[in-house]
């Protein structure tokens, strides 16, 4: 199966771009459009926002010094036979060892992310110019994605191209049911793991299959249908390095309003509510990309992924720290496949009978809150709208 989104969603924002392209936003349209500039979404995947928060000047220019000197002292002590991976390595932990005094001073990842590119360019100047596309991400941790792929053969390699880009230890490729090349694309990743099945398991449970395999301290999952830049990918694995165990991808200010939502972000944000987790909207472990921390992939079970809506509720009732980590535009780019168009498709009716499952559950282990007093009319309208 492939990740739950539906027409409905993807019209819903092409009418948003229409109505608030050249117009001036007011209320809760124009604060939904302030919160897509500030946490830099790109829904153009090939070109990077322009605005970003930076980083204090002065932070700026100590780590382009920073990584100027680190960089020149590399470049003379290594042999040209040293593999790019190796040199990599070697500027992830300069760059961590530096940036280590100042994190308690930067307020984003996007300023994390403009430290990260003065410290690199700097430090690859003309001596390294390998490793000019390398996203830092500062930790002591270990890194692995799970990737699925099914039929993804002319788009696996621009992901796999991504994800090369960052500090991973494991790569996990779980091709199921591929009747293309998406097996032979998927061995060309150097030092990756694939796990092939022949007939179809869905993504969710290939998920749930590849992070039993993984030994990483956090886990990113992405699926191979198309790129997303390294620089995004990089904000679940940031989030989970901070603390965070479940980092979501925040497709709100993706959506249209709440009284214009399709059933499957109804369940999504029903779901989150009933967990007091309001905040969350419709946000779910259904979209990709995701990540996880060792601690919630220990304490929900790596099996539990099949289900996400049930893992994420797990997540939640144990006291999990469940965040959104950044915008990832996976609604307008996803793949059209038979089984995931029209009002009751395939995968609608999968992701009804999941989050059915997890209500369960959490019914029978005790887990649902005590209900909320019911509000009156004016209060449920100020909620609806966003007051």
């Amino acid at each position: 199966m492939k990740r739950r989104t539906t027409i409905r969603q993807r019209a819903s924002v092409k009418r948003i771009r229409q109505r608030t392209k050249g117009k001036r936003l007011t209320g809760r349209k124009r604060n939904t459009a302030s919160r897509t500039r500030a946490v830099g979404i790109n829904t153009n995947s090939d070109a990077r926002t322009s605005l970003r928060p930076l980083p204090d000047s002065k932070l700026l220019r100590s780590a382009s010094e920073a990584g100027r000197i680190d960089g020149q002292t590399i470049a003379s002590m290594s042999e040209k036979a040293d593999k790019t991976s190796d040199l990599a390595a070697k500027m992830q932990e300069h760059f961590r060892r530096y940036i280590q005094p100042h994190i308690s001073r930067l307020k984003s990842y996007d300023e994390l992310l403009a430290m990260a590119e003065a410290y690199r360019n700097a430090y690859v100047g003309a001596h390294l110019p390998e490793l000019a596309s390398v996203v830092l991400i500062p930790s002591e941790k270990k890194m692995a994605v799970v990737l699925c792929a099914y039929n993804e053969q002319d788009s696996l390699e621009s992901v796999l191209n991504e994800l090369k880009r960052l500090p991973l230890h494991e790569v996990v490729v779980v091709v199921n049911g591929s009747v293309d090349d998406t097996f032979d694309v998927a061995r060309r990743m150097p030092n990756a793991t694939i796990i092939h099945y022949k007939h179809p398991i869905g993504h969710d449970v290939g998920r749930a299959v590849g992070a039993k395999v993984t030994t990483a301290d956090i886990i990113l999952f992405t699926d191979g249908d198309f790129p997303i830049q390294a620089e995004q990918l990089g904000a679940f694995l940031w989030a989970v390095e901070r603390g965070v165990d479940v980092a979501l991808n925040d497709i709100s200010p993706l959506l249209d309003s709440v009284d214009k939502y399709d059933g499957l972000s109804y369940c999504k944000q029903w779901l989150n509510h009933c967990f007091g987790r309001g905040d969350l909207h419709a946000n779910s472990m259904t979209a990709i990309p995701h990540a996880l921390s060792r601690k919630a992939l220990t304490t929900v079970g790596a099996s539990t992924l099949a289900v996400p809506p049930k893992a994420q509720m797990l997540a939640m009732m144990k006291g999990l720290n469940v965040q959104t980590a950044h915008v990832v535009d996976v609604i307008t780019r996803n793949r059209i496949r038979e089984t995931n168009i029209g009002a009751d498709n395939v995968v609608a009716q999968l992701i009804i009978g999941d989050h059915l499952e997890a209500f369960h559950t959490a019914l029978f282990e005790g887990g649902l809150p005590t209900p909320q007093p019911m509000l009156n009319r004016e209060s449920i309208a100020k909620r609806r709208n966003g007051e």
